[in-house]
């Protein structure tokens, strides 16, 4: 649903290969059609040479953190005025509301940018928002609504939905949660609630 246009043709994948988000680009590859480019972990390290693997790889589609955003945002300007993304994916860390506005005055409004939130044990992503322009006025861009495979909600500690606006715990249901860790079922039994 979210990057589910017909002309994305290569996707970069920046995550390392034993990282939960490498899955999600490598499926999304295979799913869509897309090419995968893979860099090395010395390009990776610099933003320099990220931008100039995906701009020789014709990456169109990428992840990242707001982390990479924010060092995306500084890089050098012998890196030039544009990226060869259409669309960045960014999700692991909390986005400040300046983050995107950043990224864009650096290289161009054009650039679709997403934030994504989940955790491992939902099938990495379990919401999305598609970035505006109006988000930079708030400390944090919003995370978006649930993906069609999870139903999240805000709740009490008793498990108990709250209304919107309400402070309490994010709570992720829906076919992409996972069963527990089979190793530990003390933890399972903290985390994983049933509704019934």
């Amino acid at each position: 649903r979210v990057v589910a246009r017909g002309g994305t043709r290569c996707i970069g994948v920046s995550a390392s290969l034993g990282f939960d988000a490498a899955l999600q680009q490598i499926f999304l590859g295979l799913f869509t059609g897309a090419a995968l480019a893979v860099p090395s972990t010395r390009v990776v390290r610099a933003v320099d040479s990220l931008i100039e693997f995906w701009r020789n790889s014709e990456v169109d589609l990428a992840d990242a953190t707001p982390t990479l955003m924010r060092m995306l945002a500084a890089a050098p300007a012998s890196c030039g005025l544009s990226l060869p993304l259409g669309t960045l994916l960014v999700g692991g860390e909390v986005m400040r509301g300046e983050d995107p506005s950043r990224l864009w005055s650096r290289f161009g409004a054009e650039l679709e940018i997403f934030n994504l939130y989940g955790v491992a044990e939902c099938g990495i992503d379990a919401t999305a928002h598609k970035v505006g322009v109006g988000d930079g006025a708030e400390a944090s861009v919003p995370v978006g609504e649930s993906l069609e495979h999870c139903h999240v909600f805000i709740a009490d500690r008793d498990g108990r939905e709250l209304p919107n606006g309400a402070t309490g715990e994010v709570f992720i249901g829906g076919e992409a949660v996972g069963a527990g860790y089979p190793a530990d079922p003390v933890l399972t039994q903290e985390r994983f609630l049933s509704r019934e």
